[in-house]
C-alpha cells in the first residue's frame, strides 16, 4: 500500500468498519466503569442491610427530589451520583426504631441491566437477614409540568418495568409522594396531581397510595413517613384495605396543609406589624429632625428660648405621665376591665398633652417660623395619627 499523498484516506477506508474510534472506546471505558460502580454501590446497601432495619427505598426520575428528601429526614448534605445507589442510616426522631434510607439511581434507562441487578441483590439480603419491614416512595416535583406525559410521570414506567421484572413488587407496597409544593400555587399543585392519578389509576386499583410534603420541613416529613409506614404494614398485613393508606395520607396533608397556613398567617401578620413599625419608626425620625430644626429656629430669640424650654417641659410631663400608664397596660395577665379603664386614662391624658402642645406651636406660628410637615401633622390641626392603641 502506497503511504504517498492521498493514502491516509486509502488506509482509513480500508479498516474494519467495527473497530472502535479511541473516543468511541473511550466512552466504552467510562460506561463500563459507571456499570461497575453501580453494582459496588448496590454491594454497600447490602453490607448495611440489618435485622431490625426499616428500608426506605427512595425513587425518582433523577436523584434531585429522592435526595432532597433523604437529606431532610437525615439531616443531611450529601450530593449524589445518578448511577449509584445510596444509602443512609438513621434513626426515627421519636421512636428510636432504625431506618435504612436507600436514594436510587435515577429511573432513566442508562445502566438498567445494573441497575436491576443490584436492586436484586438489596433485596435478596434483605430477605436472607429477615428485614423488619420494606417500603417504596416515588419522590415527584409537583411544582415542574415538564416532568409528565399526559399526566404519567417521565420514568414512571420504567420503574414498573423493574417492579414487575425479577422484583415481583405490587402496588400496595408504593407510595407516590409529591415535593416542591411551597413552588407553586395549590390550585395548581392540585390539578397537576389530579392529573397524575387519573393517568394512574390501575395502578391506584392495584394499591397505589398517593400522599403530600406541603413543606420541606423535617418534622412534617417524618409525620407523613410514619403515614406510610404505618398503613402499609397494616395493608401488607391484611388489617386494612387498599385505600385506608391514601385515606390516612389525606388527612396527614390537611394537616399539614393547616399548620402551613396559619404559620403563613403568622407571618403575614409579622411582616405587616414589622412594616406598621418600620414606617412608625421612619414618622418618629422626620418628627424628631424637625423638632430639632424648630428648636434652632427658636434659639435665635430670647421669645423663643422661652417658647422651646415650654416644649421641654411638656415633654418632660409627658413621658412621666405616659410612660408609667403604657408599661402597666403592657403588663401580661391584666384583667380587661382593668385594661379598658387604662387606655381611657391614657386617652385623657394625651388629649391633655396634646391640647398643651398645640398651644405652644401657635406661639410659633404667632413668631413667623414654619413648622414642618410632619410635626403639623402630629400637633396641628388634622386628626393626628395615634402610635399606640390609636393614641400614639
Amino acid at each position: 500500500m502506497s503511504f504517498g499523498r492521498g493514502a491516509l484516506p486509502e488506509l482509513l477506508s480500508s479498516l474494519p468498519r467495527t473497530m472502535a474510534t479511541p473516543s468511541s472506546s473511550a466512552k466504552m471505558l467510562h460506561w463500563k466503569k459507571l456499570e461497575h460502580e453501580c453494582l459496588e454501590s448496590a454491594d454497600e446497601v447490602v453490607n448495611m442491610v440489618q435485622k431490625d432495619d426499616i428500608v426506605i427505598f427512595l425513587w425518582s426520575l433523577g436523584t434531585f427530589s429522592s435526595k432532597a428528601l433523604l437529606n431532610l429526614l437525615a439531616g443531611t448534605t450529601h450530593d449524589l451520583d445518578w448511577w449509584k445507589f445510596f444509602p443512609q442510616q438513621t434513626r426515627h426522631p421519636t421512636s428510636g426504631a432504625q431506618i435504612l434510607l436507600v436514594s436510587m439511581l435515577d429511573i432513566y434507562s442508562y445502566c438498567m441491566i445494573q441497575k436491576k441487578q443490584g436492586f436484586q441483590r438489596i433485596l435478596g439480603q434483605m430477605d436472607k437477614v429477615g428485614v423488619k419491614f420494606g417500603t417504596h416512595i416515588w419522590v415527584h416535583d409537583i411544582s415542574n409540568p415538564r416532568l409528565l406525559t399526559n399526566g404519567v410521570p417521565d420514568g414512571w414506567d420504567n420503574l414498573k418495568n423493574i417492579f414487575e421484572g425479577d422484583a415481583k413488587l405490587e402496588m400496595d407496597n408504593v407510595t407516590f409522594l409529591s415535593v416542591k409544593w411551597e413552588k407553586d400555587s395549590l390550585e395548581e399543585g392540585q390539578e397537576r396531581e389530579q392529573e397524575i392519578r387519573k393517568a394512574l389509576e390501575s395502578d391506584v386499583e392495584r394499591g397505589l397510595a398517593f400522599g403530600q410534603l406541603p413543606v420541606m420541613d423535617k418534622d412534617e416529613a417524618w409525620y407523613v413517613i410514619d403515614g406510610i409506614i404505618n398503613p402499609t404494614r397494616d395493608l401488607l398485613d391484611g388489617r386494612a384495605g387498599k385505600d385506608d393508606k391514601s385515606k390516612e395520607l389525606g388527612m396527614i396533608a390537611d394537616d399539614i396543609w393547616e399548620r402551613k397556613r396559619k404559620r403563613d398567617e403568622e407571618a403575614r401578620k409579622k411582616a405587616e406589624e414589622e412594616r406598621k413599625r418600620a414606617k412608625e419608626d421612619r414618622r418618629v425620625g422626620l418628627l424628631q429632625r424637625e423638632l430639632r430644626e424648630l428648636y434652632v429656629e427658636l434659639d435665635k430669640s430670647e421669645y423663643g428660648k422661652g417658647v422651646q424650654a415650654k416644649f421641654r417641659r411638656a415633654d418632660d410631663v409627658q413621658k412621666r405621665i405616659m410612660e408609667p400608664l403604657l408599661a402597666l397596660v403592657d403588663k401580661e395577665g391584666l384583667e380587661p376591665k382593668e385594661k379598658d379603664k387604662l387606655e381611657r386614662l391614657i386617652n385623657e391624658e394625651y388629649l391633655l398633652c396634646l391640647r398643651e402642645f398645640r398651644g405652644h406651636f401657635a406661639e410659633v406660628r404667632a413668631m413667623g417660623i414654619e413648622v414642618g410637615y410632619n410635626l403639623r401633622e402630629f400637633y396641628g390641626l388634622r386628626e393626628p395619627k395615634k402610635k399606640r392603641f390609636g393614641l400614639f
